[in-house]
């Protein structure tokens, strides 16, 4: 069974890298929508600042050994600069607790951040997949569910969300970010990367949609999408 799901996988991936090399992929999705404009954003009730990152803190980063997968690619891969953004942001003195929220089961983003640093932190990875309380790599692995992390009030300087915010249906983003106030100190910080701001609300899936989960949002079903 292992090997027909890794083969699955293996078919899954090679499908999505042509479509990428085609410029074909999320083709359905970009006929619909389109990121929302810097006048759209600027409209919104919160304060907007610019991120600035060096090219040599990337490779950097990248050169961690969880990360050497990114090494070769040609280009600045978002998903390291997703992960140096949220460690610029978190902006670590040593001494603080940190959650990766829906982390992952090889919590990546963990392990590169301990390497990149070297400070001493205290790292949790949350995921649903993990098994509960594990210890590995200097990292704490928590099961629960994103809307019930196992623990206590104001135990956390830090959250990170990286990739996974856009995942969760019905109102589980709204959970998830009433959980971080539960869990974070004053003056915690919770970090949601990327945070996907549209022209329309929608609903995206990439096979056929078993449900709907927001009424109000455009359904699009694109089998492009990754």
């Amino acid at each position: 069974m292992r090997s027909r799901e890794r083969i699955k996988y293996a078919l899954i991936r090679r499908k999505f890298r042509l479509l990428r090399k085609l410029r074909m992929n999320n083709f359905f999705i970009n006929r619909v929508l389109t990121r929302a404009d810097s006048a759209q954003a600027a409209r919104l009730p919160v304060p907007i600042t610019s991120l600035s990152l060096e090219e040599a803190d990337y490779f950097r980063l990248v050169d961690t050994r969880p990360l050497h997968q990114y090494k070769r690619y040609s280009y600045l891969h978002s998903k390291p600069l997703e992960y140096l953004s949220t460690i610029t942001l978190m902006d670590l003195q040593g001494g603080e607790t940190i959650l990766d929220a829906a982390g992952g089961s090889d919590a990546e983003y963990l392990k590169a951040l301990k390497l990149y640093t070297g400070l001493p932190v205290k790292l949790y990875c949350q995921d649903a997949l993990v098994s509960t309380n594990s210890h590995n790599h200097g990292i704490t692995y928590i099961g629960g569910t994103i809307e019930n992390v196992p623990l206590p009030d104001e135990s956390l300087d830090c959250i990170s969300c990286h990739h996974s915010f856009e995942h969760f249906q019905k109102d589980l983003d709204m959970l998830f970010i009433k959980e971080a106030i539960r869990l974070l100190r004053p003056n915690g910080k919770l970090i949601i990367i990327p945070l996907f701001l549209t022209n329309i609300p929608a609903e995206i899936w990439n096979e056929r949609p078993p449900a709907r989960f927001d009424a109000d949002a455009r359904l699009i079903y694109d089998f492009t999408a990754s």
